[in-house]
């Protein structure tokens, strides 16, 4: 991916993935990769009770 990136827009400088800090097999991939973490996001959710 990042080859093809580099090869189709040169100008993109920076790749940002995201990915939960519990999927610890992706984040070995990154690591191998050369990436670290830069900053860290909070997501909520909430299922909503069906209308009435």
């Amino acid at each position: 991916m990042m080859r093809w990136l580099a090869e189709v827009a040169p100008e993109c400088t920076e790749l940002t993935p995201g990915n939960a800090t519990s999927n610890t097999h992706m984040l070995a991939v990154y690591t191998r990769l050369g990436y670290r973490p830069v900053g860290r996001g909070v997501a909520f959710q909430r299922t909503l009770p069906a209308p009435a």
